[in-house]
C-alpha cells in the first residue's frame, strides 16, 4: 500500500508542479507584406463573412458549417463554426475595431478541447500602396492543461496555419477578388 501511495503522491505532485510552472498564456504572431492598400486589406479581413475565403481551416474541412450572427464587421458580430477533428468547433466574436487598422476577436473553442483566447489582425500602410499584415494569436491555458504544454508546441503546430491564412489573404487582396459576407 505504501508504494502505491508514494507513486500517487509523486504523480499528483509532479502534475501540480508542472501546472504551476507551466505557461498560462501562449502568444505568437506572423507577418506578411501585401501589394494592396491598407484599406483594401482591412476591408478583406474585417468581415467575418469573408473568413472562409482565406481561413486555413476552411480548406482542412470543406464540409465545415459556419454562420455569422449580428452586424458583420461590427463589435459584437459572432462567427460560429463546427467541423471535423482538424477544425473543431467554437465561436469568435469581434471585441474591438479600429477603422482601417485593427480587428480584435475573442475566441472560444469548444472542440477539440475547451479553451479561450484572442486573435488580432492589424494592418499598417507601407510605401507604394502596399501593406504589412500581422496576425497575432494568444490563448489562455487552463491550469489543468498547462502540463501538456511541455510536450505540445502550440506555436509550431499553429504557425503554418497562420502563414497559410496570411498567404490566402494576400492572394485575395492582390487579385482583388473578394466575396463579402459569404459563409457556408
Amino acid at each position: 500500500m505504501r508504494p502505491f501511495l508514494a507513486i500517487l503522491f509523486l504523480t499528483i505532485g509532479s502534475f501540480l508542479t508542472l501546472a504551476i510552472l507551466g505557461p498560462d498564456i501562449i502568444s505568437f504572431q506572423r507577418h506578411i507584406q501585401i501589394d494592396a492598400s491598407q484599406h483594401r486589406v482591412f476591408d478583406e479581413f474585417k468581415y467575418l463573412g469573408n473568413f472562409n475565403n482565406w481561413s486555413p481551416w476552411a480548406i482542412l474541412d470543406p464540409q465545415m458549417s459556419s454562420s455569422v450572427k449580428g452586424v458583420d464587421a461590427a463589435v459584437g458580430a459572432t462567427y460560429t463554426w463546427e467541423g471535423n477533428d482538424q477544425v473543431g468547433a467554437g465561436t469568435m466574436t469581434i471585441e474591438q475595431i479600429q477603422p482601417d487598422s485593427i480587428v480584435l476577436l475573442q475566441l472560444h473553442f469548444v472542440k477539440p478541447w475547451p479553451i479561450e483566447g484572442h486573435y488580432k489582425l492589424s494592418v499598417d500602410s507601407l510605401p507604394a500602396d502596399s501593406s504589412n499584415l500581422t496576425w497575432h494569436f494568444e490563448v489562455e491555458i487552463p491550469f489543468y492543461q498547462r502540463p501538456i504544454m511541455y510536450f505540445v508546441d502550440l506555436e509550431k503546430s499553429l504557425s503554418k496555419d497562420l502563414e497559410t491564412g496570411l498567404g490566402n489573404l494576400r492572394k485575395n487582396c492582390e487579385t482583388k477578388k473578394s466575396k463579402k459576407n459569404q459563409v457556408n
